[in-house]
């Protein structure tokens, strides 16, 4: 049988326990022990840099140092070994107390054995690995994190200067599509205005890509500004239902609103909060089929009534119970089949979600395949201060969100 080669120091002052240590180590069946004594910590700490132990046995009372003290001294030393005190009559609570400073376990002299020895070391040995194996582990985790974060703000700094360099040319050239369609150049065919108006769509949808990827850089990068005043939330959403409801006509779809009266004003951005309607609303005619409906719903939410609460229901195809989790996460719908046909970088409901809980609230979804979906997001009728993740503009002046 092969056996375990085990180095062990001992400091110890009494030529009695050194004899029985030595003896008690020898009679472990399985090791192959190599045993070095020392009387004084200084000389076992001076072999430290000679030596690499798997244990070493400490006795607490060493004449006028302590256990606590060759302890200390250990981990200055930048040597890393499991200490096992050894411990005269009645001092196993204060055994237990160097634990807590760097021990990693104790034992009693007086049941001192073959046994007791084997189990104390080879626990000691186990739980040093363990904690050595951990350290390595959050070492790693903490390298591979400042890596993630790196690559993290590389890739936010390509965002903010790509979309910046795109967000000039995309809209040049709408302009200047523009312009020809209304005859500037020139008189134009039909079939000319057909291709001009495609090519119109396009560079309005690349806009509205950049702008969505400019607002997502902002947010991670902490420069989303919010500018809050005192608007009526009703006046805000039938501003947003009649924006679309040219779209819905054309496309028959019914839109309903059912808002309550006399709605009090809230402190929010109104461009932000329309930008959040008008994106849910959005994406309810994408997925609301012709003959369907949309109601939007605004009022004091009946749950948490510091709250103002609203929704966008419709009637189209639903959500899958599975993806319900990750609909307002990041990038989502890039990885959804429906990327081809409704065009986007999956970003729109994040940023409502970000805009919403800016102002204190927060976005949700319920939906049932095959029967519609609803989203809603609830506003708080008095916005604290330290609600506002980012930067904020309020009356003029910028403030720093205090938590960094």
């Amino acid at each position: 049988m092969r056996l375990k080669k085990v180095t062990v120091f001992a400091i110890e002052d009494d030529p009695g326990d050194i004899h029985l240590l030595r003896r008690c180590l020898e009679d472990i069946p399985g090791w192959e022990i190599e045993f070095l004594a020392f009387k004084e910590p200084v000389e076992g700490l001076a072999q430290l840099s000679r030596h690499t132990p798997d244990v070493i046995l400490l006795d607490y009372f060493l004449g006028d140092t302590t256990g606590l003290e060759v302890i200390k001294a250990i981990q200055g030393s930048g040597y890393k070994c499991p200490v096992v005190i050894l411990t005269g009559q009645g001092d196993e609570e204060l055994a237990a107390e160097l634990m807590r400073f760097g021990a990693a376990d104790y034992l009693p002299k007086s049941r001192l054995s073959d046994r007791s020895l084997r189990r104390v070391i080879s626990n000691a040995i186990a739980k040093y690995q363990l904690q050595e194996a951990l350290e390595g582990h959050r070492r790693r985790l903490q390298e591979v994190n400042h890596e993630l974060l790196r690559k993290n703000e590389e890739i936010q700094n390509f965002y903010h200067k790509l979309s910046y360099k795109l967000k000039s040319p995309v809209t040049s050239a709408g302009g200047y599509v523009s312009m020809v369609m209304e005859g500037s150049a020139g008189p134009i065919t039909d079939t000319q205005r057909k291709y001009l108006k495609i090519a119109e769509d396009c560079c309005l949808m690349m806009r509205e890509c950049i702008n969505d990827l400019v607002d997502v850089t902002k947010l991670q990068m902490g420069k989303f500004i919010v500018s809050t005043s005192p608007v009526f939330v009703d006046r805000l959403v039938q501003q947003a239902v009649s924006s679309i409801s040219s779209a819905a006509e054309k496309k028959g779809i019914r839109l309903k609103q059912a808002i309550e009266s006399e709605l009090p004003e809230v402190n929010i951005d109104e461009d932000r909060i329309k930008q959040v309607l008008l994106n849910l609303l959005s994406n309810a005619l994408k997925f609301t089929p012709e003959g369907g409906e949309i109601t939007v719903r605004a009022g004091q939410d009946s749950t948490a009534p510091e709250f103002i609460l609203v929704s966008v229901t419709d009637t189209g195809r639903g959500i899958e119970p599975d993806k319900l989790p990750y609909i307002f996460d990041r990038l989502y719908q890039a990885a959804n089949t429906d990327w081809m046909t409704h065009q986007g970088l999956g970003l729109g409901l994040y940023i409502c979600r970000e805009v919403v809980r800016l102002h204190g609230g927060d976005i949700s979804v319920q939906s049932k395949l095959g029967k519609g979906s609803t989203f809603s997001f609830t506003l708080p009728k008095h916005v604290p201060q330290e609600t506002l993740h980012t930067v904020v503009e309020s009356k003029g002046a910028y403030e720093k969100d205090p938590r960094g």
